[in-house]
């Protein structure tokens, strides 16, 4: 009777985690900088996603699934962005600064450039429809029909 249940039990807790949505993926907050660089029929968005990397970093949240993380709260920036735009179509292009070796002089860690990660575009009209949507399926690492993602960098390396 103990073993029926214990399977029982086991059986219930699967099955509500399951379907419980707080148990899902969820699209990361978003971090660093956002310029609207250019408007007019496209308004190209350019995000400075260092902070949002540093933490990817330091959550060990690299590889495919760190880069899905990434695409996904650009999405999610660019719908809630789409909903005041009048463009026809919203560019964003993704980029953080690399960091290089530690400075013996200064004790700190030196810039080693700008890695250009990627580029998402799509229409304003379908990001506004539907953006989480779509962050959700970037997060689930599926491309949106409509949605063109570029990806031209990548995220530092796993250590």
């Amino acid at each position: 009777m103990k073993s029926f249940t214990f399977t029982l039990v086991l059986l219930v807790v699967a099955v509500v985690l399951g379907v419980n949505p707080a148990c899902a993926a969820t699209v990361r907050l978003f971090e660093g900088n956002l310029i609207l660089a250019r408007s007019g029929a496209q308004s190209t968005y350019l995000w400075d996603a260092t902070k949002y990397v540093t933490q990817l970093v330091v959550d060990k949240d690299l590889g495919t699934q760190g880069m899905r993380d990434l695409q996904a709260t650009a999405m999610q920036t660019l719908a809630d962005k789409a909903r005041n735009s009048k463009s026809e179509s919203i560019l964003l292009s993704v980029l953080y600064s690399k960091i290089g070796a530690i400075s013996p002089v200064y004790g700190t860690a030196t810039f080693a450039g700008v890695e250009k990660v990627l580029t998402l575009t799509a229409s304003r009209i379908e990001i506004a429809k539907n953006g989480s949507r779509d962050a959700a399926m970037l997060l689930a690492g599926q491309t949106p029909p409509g949605i063109k993602v570029v990806v031209t960098g990548a995220l530092p390396p796993i250590q």
